[in-house]
């Protein structure tokens, strides 16, 4: 189980001021909504509506995975919010390479726009949500620690990758990624922002075989595929080219 002492104790000197650890909730980011203490680090050991976006469904075993919301007001302001996704999905991208062995880093990639990927499976997710005009920031976080996915899932967990038989130490893991958010904030500073789009962008990877752009009803291969500083993605092709700002439309293959 959590430990949300440890966590409190190891994460005292960031910009954490108070933790909320819930055995079970709908969500991490429902209840970040509900409560009035900024710079809240809402953890759960398990979520019977658990989301991602869109409202896709997240779906984590009870007491093996990390389920956690931070909840900060005026982390950015809400034009910008495509930077604090470039930065919290990289934090999350470095912390998690951060326990791989060299020979497996480099199968550890961002999928535009913050999907966290291993050998072209899912190992975290996130889901950035505002509450206006307050301008408070709930950022839900969903990172795959210990669960076991059968082979033919299109999900993964870090025990897996790293195939060990103990269960990973998941309070070590939230620890470390709290103060990798902390310790690098001065990426989002409007001057560093181009920096942290560089190195957001440099961990995506591109070199899709075929993407299906649903709005449009084709597939297709793409010749090119780049991805733009306000957050966008242009996917050309023969004869054509087309910019999303929303994966909603998109998947990838």
């Amino acid at each position: 189980m959590l430990n949300p002492d440890l966590i409190k104790m190891k994460v005292s000197d960031t910009f954490i001021s108070t933790i909320h650890y819930l055995p079970v909730i709908d969500s991490t980011n429902n209840y970040s909504k509900k409560i009035k203490s900024d710079n809240s680090l809402i953890i759960a050991e398990y979520q019977t509506k658990g989301r991602g976006r869109f409202n896709r469904k997240w779906i984590s075993q009870k007491a093996k995975n990390i389920l956690l919301t931070i909840r900060k007001k005026n982390w950015i302001d809400i034009h910008s919010l495509h930077y604090l996704n470039f930065f919290i999905t990289y934090q999350i991208y470095s912390t998690l390479k951060s326990y791989l062995p060299k020979n497996k880093k480099q199968s550890l990639y961002i999928k535009w726009p913050n999907d966290v990927i291993w050998d072209k499976k899912k190992i975290s997710g996130l889901l950035i949500e505002t509450s206006m005009p307050s301008n408070i920031i709930h950022a839900g976080i969903g990172i795959n620690i210990n669960q076991l996915f059968p082979q033919s899932s299109s999900y993964i967990s870090l025990k897996q990758i790293l195939n060990t038989a103990e269960d990973l130490d998941r309070n070590g893991i939230i620890i470390k990624l709290i103060r990798n958010i902390h310790s690098n904030s001065h990426y989002i500073i409007r001057a560093n922002r181009l920096y942290l789009y560089k190195k957001w962008e440099k961990a995506n990877f591109l070199k899709w075989e075929k993407v299906c752009l649903k709005d449009l009803n084709i597939s297709l291969k793409p010749e090119k595929i780049k991805l733009t500083s306000d957050g966008a993605i242009i996917i050309s092709s023969k004869n054509f080219t087309k910019k999303y700002y929303s994966s909603e439309f998109i998947s990838f293959m």
